[in-house]
């Protein structure tokens, strides 16, 4: 087994997640996808881990586990990803636990800081010494007097040479209405150049969807959006930056002719699905004057590039002159003039035109490392495109191909 088993034990149980719908969720962890920006720390006993152990997580097949050790008492935190909380309202902490033995009790508490360190944290609630061995939920609630970055954590303080302490499907909730900065509220941009940080769409409604204006799932979470009517022609710039606060989330920028849900126009969009390796949405267009255009912000929820519903984010919009296009651009795009065309050198960046590929002209969500290429078809035929990902293999090996690739064909 992957953790230290002292005991043959098979608990099979029934249950399910209550979520209620007049809450609004800031959190939901199932540790089945990484649990991003989570983080432990300990000054005695063991580490928490997550595990791959379907038999015994809550909701299979990951869970975080306390592995006792035979000498040291317990003094493990697992810190929650940083989360904005606002001063005056309350939040709501859930989780599901068990031990691996009755005869084994396991001691845990919520703890909450201003930092993922031992030395910040107080006491929420403690639930002392516990032998259940099938899941029961433990709730506790927390109301912070000054909003900001906030971490829980679960901490274990078991004894030394007990057994094992399992936490899974971990939720944070509050029930103040979400806060509306959707097309109904939008933030004004009334002159270029424009810079606003400690943005976040934490606890924002979710009033867009898929089915809107740019067709992409990162609309399926809560938005932050900006208007901005220009008095001239011209390229505009706009950039977000998302390692804000600890986090990386996946992250979208849309840029529309009128509100997403009211039949508008998808100009340009920009998604980013792993930023620690594709950066930050960027978006370049060239804006008419007289146009009161739509700036989307947002970031898709409970999916492979989120655990939660929260985006911390800056954002600067700016004038700036046309750029000129590279080979990683459709306005740079490499003629092909022969029957036969090989490539051997992939494209780098998104060029000098971030956001040409848009969620809704496109089966690609966004554009990287790309390079384009144009030709005329002069007869009726079949081409043929043949990709082979990472060519010589990482260690030389042909079967080796560890890069991903993907390819669109425009009519134009």
């Amino acid at each position: 087994n992957l953790y230290n088993m002292r005991k043959l034990l098979i608990i099979l149980f029934m249950g399910m997640i209550y979520v209620s719908f007049s809450q609004t969720s800031l959190l939901i962890e199932d540790f089945d996808n990484g649990a991003a920006d989570w983080t432990i720390a300990s000054n005695s006993g063991n580490d928490w881990n997550i595990y791959n152990a379907p038999t015994d997580a809550h909701s299979a097949p990951n869970v975080a586990i306390y592995v006792y050790n035979s000498s040291q008492s317990a003094n493990s935190y697992l810190f929650f990803q940083p989360l904005y909380l606002e001063a005056g309202y309350t939040y709501d902490v859930a989780f599901w636990q068990k031990v691996a033995s009755s005869s084994f009790p396991e001691k845990f508490q919520l703890t909450v800081g201003t930092s993922n360190t031992i030395a910040s944290q107080s006491l929420v609630q403690d639930w002392g010494a516990q032998t259940n061995t099938s899941y029961n939920q433990r709730t506790a609630s927390y109301t912070p007097s000054t909003s900001g970055i906030y971490y829980f954590a679960i901490r274990c303080y078991s004894d030394a040479d007990e057994f094992e302490l399992f936490v899974d499907d971990v939720t944070v909730e509050t029930n103040h209405s979400c806060k509306n900065h959707s097309c109904s509220a939008p933030t004004n941009i009334a002159s270029l150049p424009y810079s606003n940080t400690g943005l976040t769409t934490c606890g924002n409604c979710n009033n867009l969807s898929s089915s809107d204006a740019c067709g992409s799932t990162f609309m399926d979470g809560p938005e932050y959006v900006f208007t901005y009517t220009p008095s001239s022609d011209g390229w505009v710039d706009i950039q977000l930056t998302t390692s804000v606060a600890g986090l990386r989330n996946g992250a979208a920028v849309f840029l529309t002719d009128n509100c997403p849900s009211s039949g508008a126009n998808c100009l340009a969009s920009s998604t980013i699905q792993y930023p620690a390796n594709h950066g930050a949405p960027h978006i370049i267009y060239d804006m008419t004057a007289g146009q009161t255009y739509y700036i989307v912000v947002a970031n898709d929820q409970y999916t492979t590039y989120n655990t939660n519903t929260c985006l911390y984010f800056d954002i600067d919009v700016t004038n700036i002159s046309q750029p000129n296009p590279t080979a990683e651009d459709c306005f740079g795009a490499q003629p092909i003039c022969d029957s036969v065309w090989t490539e051997t050198t992939p494209g780098n960046g998104q060029g000098a035109y971030p956001s040409e590929v848009n969620s809704s002209t496109s089966c690609l969500e966004g554009e990287r490392n790309g390079n384009w290429y144009s030709f005329t078809v002069e007869a009726s035929g079949t081409i043929k495109i043949l990709i082979d990902p990472d060519y010589a293999g990482t260690n030389g090996d042909p079967n080796d191909n560890a890069d991903d690739y993907d390819f669109s064909l425009y009519n134009v």
